[in-house]
């Protein structure tokens, strides 16, 4: 094999250069695979380094061609791309073969600390533009399913599918932010180790609280906010931050959602975003378990009070009888009328704390009237009677204090017979 060297005196190949090398010096590339660089035989089979010289696409840039297909263009601004020849970012790539992967990262061996891939944007600038970001990924067109960033993990003591952490205590930080619905087919698990707590007091008055928040149902504006951030369609259920904020001010923070991205010199800018009140609704569940142990333990003293009423019922009648057995008819009837024709019935609901009802039958007799006494005996309210036949009167417990009474009816001067109410705490 002959050699030649030019502007050098030794010579390590076909062909040894000491200076420059000039391709397509007359500038007639047109982003072809013409007045390039070829490499291969006689015959050519399409792997050429080439730069377009004439105005649009990859003006002045480097095109990588093999088998005859431009893979990979170095733009003059500096942007790669591989699979377009007009890449818009720093690195871009197309794919739009089936079942392919557009970039793959692979650590063999036993790594330690190391990153497949990694971002950083080091300046934000924050004066101009709100939104940058160290990596941003899309899908797009018609597959049955794009997937923007996919994660997988596997083989370690430890593993992490996707993993993400801030830095710094502004109000607005998250580890992930996400523009719509998410979804997961496992469990969702938060830190509530005691050992991570302080400060730990037992939640009273959940009960009481939880009464003061308003549940409605409501619209989201999807269409007025449709270029800022992806709200839900249809009809909602749950509740107003503000509202929320009142009672559990611990559970609503103010977030600010940032223009979509990706942010380019279309960028849209700091007064594009929107800052509005955000809901922890994770943080009702333990206030829901707390306001059930509430009304738990509220039964439970109202079955002790019934209990105990039914007791002092019991007691109280035997009292009444024992104070009318001289002197009065007590419980029973005087003899003197038919007690087939006039009648005195237990008032219901009995106990009360607003208002119950005496039902009783007047039928034969001139006069009759309703006495209620306390139990040392004194008249509290006394009712006359005019209207023959079966007949009601209200008594509204705002008229007496708290307590057990009972009540006579009457008929010329006769008493039928005596009955025993209870009014409990009035509400």
């Amino acid at each position: 094999m002959s050699s030649l060297s030019v502007n050098t005196c030794s010579s390590c190949g076909a062909l040894t250069v000491g200076g420059d090398i000039t391709v397509d010096a007359n500038g007639e590339n047109t982003g072809t695979e013409d007045f390039t660089l070829r490499f291969g035989e006689c015959d050519f089979t399409g792997e050429v380094i080439g730069s377009k010289r004439s105005s649009g696409g990859n003006e002045y840039g480097l095109d990588f061609y093999t088998d005859h297909i431009n893979r990979l263009a170095i733009m003059n601004n500096g942007n790669v791309g591989i699979g377009t020849t007009t890449p818009n970012t720093r690195v871009k790539v197309i794919d739009q073969n089936n079942n392919s992967i557009g970039v793959e990262v692979i650590i063999v061996g036993n790594p330690k600390n190391n990153l497949g891939i990694t971002g950083v944007n080091s300046l934000a600038l924050e004066n101009i533009y709100y939104n940058s970001g160290g990596i941003f990924t899309g899908a797009g067109g018609n597959a049955v399913t794009n997937i923007g960033v996919g994660g997988q993990a596997f083989g370690a003591k430890t593993n992490y599918g996707v993993y993400g952490y801030v830095t710094g205590s502004q109000p607005d930080n998250c580890a992930g932010f996400f523009d719509g619905d998410v979804v997961s087919t496992s469990n969702y698990f938060g830190p509530s180790d005691e050992k991570l707590k302080s400060n730990i007091q037992d939640f009273k008055n959940a009960l009481e609280k939880l009464k003061k928040i308003q549940i409605k149902t409501y619209d989201f504006k999807t269409e007025e906010y449709k270029d800022k951030m992806s709200l839900p369609s249809g009809n909602q259920i749950g509740v107003l931050a503000q509202n929320l904020q009142s009672v559990f001010p611990n559970l609503v923070k103010e977030k600010t959602v940032i223009a979509h991205l990706p942010a380019d010199s279309n960028a849209k800018k700091r007064g594009d975003n929107i800052s509005f009140l955000s809901v922890n609704y994770l943080g009702l569940v333990p206030v829901l378990v707390a306001a059930v142990k509430d009304m738990d333990g509220s039964q439970t003293d109202m079955k002790n009070q019934i209990e105990q009423l039914k007791k002092d019922n019991a007691d109280l009648r035997n009292l009444v009888n024992d104070i009318c057995s001289n002197g009065c008819t007590g419980l029973k009837s005087s003899g003197n009328v038919d007690d087939n024709s006039n009648k005195l019935y237990q008032n219901t609901p009995n106990p009360f704390s607003q208002q119950t009802t005496i039902n009783y039958l007047f039928k034969i007799g001139n006069s009759a009237y309703i006495n209620i006494n306390s139990l040392d005996g004194k008249i509290v309210k006394h009712i006359d009677v005019y209207a023959k036949g079966n007949k009601s009167i209200s008594i509204n417990a705002n008229e007496f204090s708290s307590g057990t009474y009972t009540y006579s009816f009457y008929v010329d001067e006769n008493i039928i017979d005596t009955k025993i109410m209870v009014i409990t705490s009035q509400q």
